[in-house]
């Protein structure tokens, strides 16, 4: 019986999309700032000020939470554009090539004829041909041989 042909959904960073064009994550964000402001503009009524510049200033919460939901610069999120405006500010505007240190080649020797991790004496190499000597010596490759099997 063969195996039926699977398919993988190609679009995996695409949002859902609950009502139209909005997602789940936009109703969310608006409900969260939507409910921040009417929380403030309560507390401000039942204080009694009901200046008009008092009253239009409880509803920007909504209005910040609006730009994060809803603007996008070149497919960014306003979110994730801030954040990357501030990485960009910690990070130097300039970058230089430097070459990584490579790995520390060691020698291995086994003491007292002991075949045990413990008891392996660990030295740094400093030149090839030591490498190859070393690599090449039976006690060595029959303890790399038990280390390989465990």
């Amino acid at each position: 019986m063969p195996i039926e042909a699977v398919k993988i959904p190609q679009n995996v960073q695409i949002e859902d999309r609950v009502i139209g064009p909005i997602s789940l994550r936009q109703i969310i964000l608006m409900l969260i700032g939507g409910g921040a402001s009417y929380m403030i503009f309560s507390m401000v009524r039942a204080a009694g000020i009901t200046s008009l510049p008092i009253m239009i200033a409880c509803w920007i919460p909504l209005v910040v939470m609006a730009l994060f939901s809803f603007i996008k610069i070149h497919d960014v999120s306003l979110f994730r554009m801030c954040l990357l405006m501030i990485e960009r500010t910690q990070k130097s505007p300039k970058r230089t090539y430097g070459p990584r240190s490579g790995l520390n080649i060691v020698n291995i020797k086994v003491l007292g004829g002991e075949k045990q991790k413990d008891k392996l004496e660990i030295k740094p190499i400093d030149k090839l041909e030591e490498l190859r000597q070393a690599l090449d010596h039976p006690e060595v490759e029959a303890e790399l041989a038990q280390l390989a099997q465990e």
